[in-house]
């Protein structure tokens, strides 16, 4: 059995108004998140990347980026790799957080599988409240901020 729904003249006009106050509201929220993805782009780059890390390394008084299997090492690059991938992977691959840990003179970067499982440990220390995780993040994530936050003014 259909029922059928009879609707006025103005109540047809009223949804279609909806409907274009809807459509309207969504555009204005793509458009916002358009730009702001071409905001990120726009101070995102290898140079404020490098910048970022060579802060760091300053920061914590040795490079983090060289190879070594040392856990403070370690679990510095998860940390940074952790903070990039969940600020920046709408506009940075694991591949390209990679390329960051690479040096001058040669020495290979860090591929996007060893990226991918350092965001995911990051991700289990963070939730598990390991103390050397906490220790180095108390240091990374204000730098981070301060430094990426700066330069989206």
């Amino acid at each position: 059995m259909e029922i059928e729904q009879k609707l006025s003249n103005a109540e047809i006009l009223e949804r279609i108004s909806n409907l274009e106050n809807s459509i309207s509201s969504m555009t204005k929220d793509l458009c916002f998140l358009k730009q702001n993805v071409i905001n990120k782009k726009s101070f995102v780059n290898e140079t404020t990347l490098n910048l970022f890390i060579y802060k760091l390394i300053n920061k914590i008084g040795y490079d983090f980026t060289l190879r070594s299997n040392e856990r403070n090492v370690v679990i510095v690059r998860q940390i940074v790799s952790y903070l990039l991938y969940t600020n920046f992977s709408d506009i940075l691959s694991y591949k390209q957080i990679g390329k960051l840990f690479e040096k001058e003179h040669g020495v290979r970067g860090q591929d996007h599988s060893t990226i991918l499982h350092a965001v995911k440990v990051a991700r289990d220390l963070r939730s598990n409240g390991d103390s050397l995780y906490e220790t180095y993040n108390d240091i990374i994530e204000p730098i981070f901020n301060n430094h990426f936050l700066n330069l989206n003014k």
